[in-house]
């Protein structure tokens, strides 16, 4: 079965400052836009999408709140804490632990830990970076619990 796992950089948040702890940042106005454009892009590419697992901080739970209103699959939202202070070894066992009939997943993160989960899983393309509300898409046939390193394909990314 092939799989799609999407991966956002949380959308642009207000700078840290002594009004917000980190986990309480929330989007900034074009934060709040970008997110929307991405669910209106994956609608756009007949995504299939069930299924976001977000961290806790209110910027990723909020962009993957507004990234999945457009979307005319329902996808469900659950908050993993893995995705805040996890690295990519800790992100790669949450996937690691999905059931197989949620072939399309979301990642909604934080640098770098997705960035090296990326680099990690890709086998055609090392990105090193992205951007605020950035999405990548990467399509792999093993199973979730049989995906590792170097076993996913870089399908492409959007940046709103």
């Amino acid at each position: 079965m092939l799989h799609t796992l999407y991966i956002v950089r949380h959308a642009q948040a207000m700078s840290g400052n002594h009004e917000w702890q980190d986990e309480q940042r929330p989007l900034t106005p074009k934060g709040e836009q970008d997110a929307r454009q991405l669910g209106v892009y994956l609608k756009s590419q007949n995504s299939n999408l069930n299924l976001i697992i977000s961290s806790p901080a209110l910027r990723a739970h909020r962009t993957a709140q507004l990234v999945a209103e457009p979307l005319t699959t329902n996808a469900a939202i659950q908050i993993d804490r893995t995705l805040y202070s996890g690295n990519k070894l800790a992100l790669l066992q949450r996937l690691n632990s999905l059931p197989e009939h949620q072939p399309d997943v979301m990642l909604v993160g934080h640098y770098p830990a997705i960035v090296e989960l990326h680099d990690y899983l890709s086998t055609n393309k090392q990105v090193g970076g992205m951007q605020a509300g950035e999405l990548i898409a990467l399509t792999f046939v093993p199973s979730w619990r049989e995906l590792t390193g170097g076993l996913a394909t870089h399908l492409y990314s959007f940046s709103p």
